[in-house]
């Protein structure tokens, strides 16, 4: 998922967290930054599901998104090793190799 945290939500600890890491995702409420570091510790250790850690076990994990809001999103996911299958359209994985190719810069 994208960014849709609120400190509603999440409480105000833990959206500093997700803010001073720069997270531009999330998987089984763990948010994630560009490059695929987890980060908001806290808000990991308090919730209940899968360690998204752990999903590079998987043999199968598929993620699916598009559109230009989940270009960040997409990238650090697979940075992450959290999906190993994208479904996707062909303008959001051109952006996601654009992205991918300007951070390697």
């Amino acid at each position: 998922g994208g960014p849709t945290w609120g400190e509603a939500a999440v409480g105000p600890d833990a959206m500093a967290e997700i803010r001073a890491g720069a997270a531009v995702g999330e998987v089984l409420i763990a948010p994630f930054d560009r490059d695929g570091r987890l980060v908001a510790e806290s808000l990991r250790r308090r919730t209940i599901a899968l360690d998204a850690r752990r999903l590079g076990e998987l043999s199968l994990a598929i993620g699916a998104a598009e559109g230009p809001s989940k270009v960040a999103p997409i990238l650090g996911a697979l940075r992450g090793g959290f999906l190993n299958v994208l479904v996707t359209d062909v303008r959001t994985a051109e952006a996601v190799l654009a992205l991918a190719s300007e951070a390697a810069a």
